[in-house]
């Protein structure tokens, strides 16, 4: 599982299933995913509200 392919696919207003969320969170809480990735999807959820 990559982090810009979750960006894409909630960017395209598309559900992100529990694992992709685990897979998120818990890369992000170790250190794997950085903060531009966060931010990224972040701007990708707020733009799709």
């Amino acid at each position: 599982m990559r982090m810009v392919d979750l960006i894409a696919k909630k960017r395209d207003g598309l559900e992100l299933t529990t694992d992709e969320i685990r897979f998120m969170i818990d890369g992000y809480t170790k250190g794997d995913i950085p903060d531009y990735q966060m931010s990224a999807m972040a701007m990708a959820i707020f733009s799709g509200t």
